[in-house]
């Protein structure tokens, strides 16, 4: 099973190039679209959970797993050692105030703790030929201090503003 999770904001140009592809891809998918309005019709899908742990099973269960570039998601896909396809949002095409995520993306990529991909036109290819053992998957502890460190300021940056 192929997991795709996009967080709360809207990402429908991910949602629907997934859905698009998801019937030539020999694997089930299960998406959960946000605030996304596009409403998949190949895949399973669903909006919200309220019970976290259901993310977290979904993450463990699946083989692969597409996130946005949501570093909450991406410490849950590090810390479950699963392989990530990652795609940032983009300020061009996705309504978000900057490209904040593309600079840890490209560390993690640079890392090989994940798979960056910013042309969704890509992703098909991509899943068709990804080889796990390319990945270093393992991320340490001190990786996903970093991580949460960088919510943390994050979000006190937030609270002064």
């Amino acid at each position: 099973m192929i997991f795709v999770t996009v967080g709360t904001l809207p990402f429908d140009r991910l949602i629907r190039k997934i859905d698009e592809i998801a019937p030539n891809i020999d694997k089930e998918f299960i998406m959960q679209i946000g605030k996304s309005s596009y409403r998949p019709i190949n895949t399973k899908y669903f909006q919200f959970t309220k019970n976290f742990s259901e993310i977290d099973y979904l993450i463990r269960s699946s083989e692969l797993v597409i996130a946005h570039g949501g570093i909450g998601s991406i410490i849950k896909i590090l810390e479950n050692k699963k392989p990530s396809i990652v795609v940032p949002r983009n300020k061009r095409y996705d309504k978000v105030i900057d490209d904040h995520q593309l600079e840890i993306i490209d560390f993690l990529s640079s890392q090989k703790k994940i798979i960056k991909i910013t042309d969704l036109n890509k992703i098909y290819d991509t899943i068709e030929n990804i080889r796990i053992g390319d990945l270093n998957i393992f991320a340490d502890n001190s990786l996903i201090l970093y991580l949460k460190n960088i919510i943390e300021n994050m979000d006190a940056k937030n609270d002064q503003d």
